[in-house]
């Protein structure tokens, strides 16, 4: 663990974000050249533990947590799912992630220190790659509802959903990403 986090803060962005990967033409890097086993990472803020999703096994991954001070991960998840692309929530309480285990993509938290996941919003829509706004009172995410992949946003307090971008045909979009100050 502390090993992986001494190699992210290298790849430390300007606003705080963190490469997981590093694309170049002709391959993708990972830590250690793992390109299976450590995928989508998120640090704490302030910066003391890595949550990640780990491959267990084929289309299954689980959400786990690298101390930064060192000592075993510590799994959030069981690995029965295919559990990816953590955030953590701005207290650090508990961490948002993307999750298959009702057969699409939804949104789901779990607590930081351990206990059952709970589903975010009950949708038969495809929702994923969420980020929680500074405040912790929105979720900015993509989903399918209504047509294309397009960009919402989501109060926390009563799950109502709100079309912020519609996808056009030469739009592609990425994890959304709050600025600092939670205006954008």
């Amino acid at each position: 663990a502390t090993d992986l986090l001494t190699w992210t803060r290298t790849h430390r962005r300007d606003d705080g974000s963190y490469w997981t990967g590093i694309v170049y033409p002709e391959s993708v890097l990972f830590p250690s050249d793992e390109h299976t086993s450590y995928t989508a990472a998120a640090v704490s803020s302030p910066p003391t533990d890595l949550v990640y999703s780990r491959v267990i096994a084929e289309g299954k991954r689980a959400l786990c947590i690298a101390p930064a001070g060192g000592g075993p991960e510590r799994r959030l998840t069981g690995g029965s799912a295919d559990d990816g692309l953590p955030r953590w929530a701005p207290d650090g309480r508990s961490v948002i992630f993307s999750s298959k285990r009702t057969g699409t993509w939804q949104l789901w938290q779990v607590p930081a220190n351990g206990g059952p996941p709970t589903r975010l919003r009950s949708s038969g829509c495809e929702e994923s790659q969420a980020d929680v706004s500074p405040d912790g009172k929105t979720l900015a995410f993509l989903s399918n509802c209504d047509g294309p992949q397009s960009l919402w946003l989501m109060s926390r307090a009563d799950a109502t959903p709100r079309l912020l971008v519609r996808h056009r045909k030469r739009t592609v979009f990425g994890n959304p990403h709050w600025n600092r100050d939670g205006r954008r």
